[in-house]
């Protein structure tokens, strides 16, 4: 079961201004270096940067979820951005997002990464994300999308 706390309002921006997928990347990165873990946000970056160059982590909607692998991780830590105007993610169609969902996962991650990805998937979450004013609504936004306790979360 995901935790809830992956996701917290100081690794939450809203109103992001980014150039390009580096520029959202490299954002996320240092809102991920924030919270626990044992990596740099130039090694979040690396991270990212690379399995972005193996396939987009465009869901469509507007919506991304980069993500890595830290070793120094017991639980996934998650970062937001929504941004002012949309990011050109190089992928193709619907490579223009809206709202980044950044993950640092553990290396035994257990089904959190589609736990995540499947609440972003729901027809109504990326609206939602995209209406959040504050880190805070952003942060409650994704809490309602993600199966509670004692629900079948998708990831078995």
């Amino acid at each position: 079961m995901l935790n809830p706390e992956f996701l917290t309002a100081d690794r939450v921006r809203v109103d992001v201004e980014a150039s390009s997928r580096k520029d959202a990347l490299q954002s996320l990165s240092l809102l991920l270096a924030s919270g626990p873990g044992s990596l740099t946000a130039p090694e979040i970056f690396e991270l990212l940067d690379q399995r972005e160059r193996l396939g987009s982590t465009c869901l469509g909607n507007g919506v991304a979820v980069p993500h890595g692998r830290d070793p120094g991780l017991d639980e996934p830590v998650g970062a937001l951005l929504r941004f002012t105007s949309p990011v050109d993610f190089d992928a193709g169609e619907d490579a223009e997002i809206s709202v980044a969902v950044g993950l640092m996962l553990p290396e035994d991650e257990g089904g959190e990464l589609s736990t995540v990805v499947a609440a972003l998937r729901t027809e109504s979450s990326p609206q939602a994300l995209q209406d959040a004013a504050t880190p805070d609504a952003a942060v409650t936004a994704m809490r309602a999308f993600l199966p509670g306790p004692g629900t079948d979360d998708g990831s078995a």
